[in-house]
């Protein structure tokens, strides 16, 4: 994760509220190598958890950045492994339940 990802990152949770500005910082940062690696995917669901009131540029960004690294994470591309379909599972239930209709879009994709 780049310490410019790591700074918008923390800077959004500490506000409970990703800009859409925030959000095009993220995706520049996290896309800069072309893969979402799992310290930011993790970062970006610290992210959710903390957002009180996601904005649509937001529910974009997560569904597409986890997307994104589950499925293209590793070879073959486009298939999630087990370790990281039961990585997304924890992620999910961190709070024991799916707790935004964000995280349900998520996994249906």
């Amino acid at each position: 994760m780049t310490a410019q990802f790591a700074q918008i990152a923390a800077q959004a949770a500490h506000d409970g509220c990703v800009s859409d500005a925030e959000v095009l910082d993220l995706r520049r940062a996290g896309w800069a190598n072309s893969l979402i690696a799992r310290e930011e995917a993790e970062a970006i669901f610290t992210l959710q958890h903390a957002t009180t009131n996601p904005s649509p540029v937001w529910t974009d960004f997560f569904v597409d950045a986890l997307r994104n690294h589950v499925l293209n994470g590793q070879p073959p591309r486009g298939y999630a492994s087990d370790a990281d379909a039961e990585w997304l599972i924890r992620m999910v239930e961190a709070d024991g339940k799916v707790c935004s209709m964000t995280e349900l879009e998520l996994l249906v994709q």
